[in-house]
């Protein structure tokens, strides 16, 4: 769901001090891993998002329509026609009191309200597939026998086999066959883990040719 934030792309695989501290003489295996990626291709997951795409297919379509709406408005506000809404031209048309900057700005609200209902659900999926990830990783780590897992990103080369990230999907489809794409009413994000921030008010983005596609 091209709306939808990957909330796990800060999460942390934190190894137990036993396989830190493990003998010399036993084989020691460095690995990577994309917690990230091995919880969003489980298969609770994939069937959670489908559920997600039908269940809010109307209010999804509803939204990308009015994103449609904002292109025109922010390529207004770019008087210099460098495909880039600066600082300088949002202070502008604040100075000016363009009106094409309240319009974006309510645009942008109507976009959220309609969105968040579709991206709270796959928040609280991914939350339920998360809360058993350390256990995967632990599983995934007595099995191979790791000593030590790194980020993809953070490595300059390493073997195929050195990845296991689809080890750790493996084994949160064990543990985690399904999941419920429907919160509860009382639910807020971060009931199985920590916190999660503050959402910022929304700004203007920029213009649809230089801004990221959906």
């Amino acid at each position: 769901m091209k709306t939808m934030t990957k909330i796990l792309a800060g999460a942390a695989i934190v190894l137990p001090a036993a396989a830190l501290l493990a003998p010399v003489a036993q084989a020691q295996t460095v690995a990577t891993a994309d917690p990230q990626a091995a919880v969003e291709k489980t298969t609770a997951f994939t069937a959670a998002s489908t559920s997600i795409q039908t269940t809010y297919k109307t209010q999804l379509a509803q939204a990308d329509a009015v994103r449609k709406e904002v292109e025109p408005l922010l390529k207004s506000l770019d008087t210099n026609k460098d495909g880039q809404l600066s600082q300088q031209e949002i202070d502008a048309a604040r100075t000016a009191n363009n009106p094409a900057l309240t319009q974006i700005q309510q645009k942008q609200q109507q976009i959220q309200q309609l969105e968040t209902p579709a991206a709270r659900a796959q928040e609280y999926a991914l939350e339920q597939i998360s809360a058993k990830l350390q256990q995967a990783v632990q599983n995934v780590i007595t099995a191979k026998r790791v000593s030590m897992i790194v980020r993809p990103q953070a490595v300059m080369f390493a073997d195929n086999n050195a990845n296991i990230t689809d080890d750790i999907t493996a084994e949160l489809n064990k543990l985690v066959p399904s999941v419920s794409a429907t919160p509860p009413a009382n639910w807020q994000p971060g009931q199985q883990g920590a916190a999660a921030p503050a959402a910022a008010a929304p700004a203007p983005a920029a213009p649809a040719g230089k801004s990221k596609g959906r």
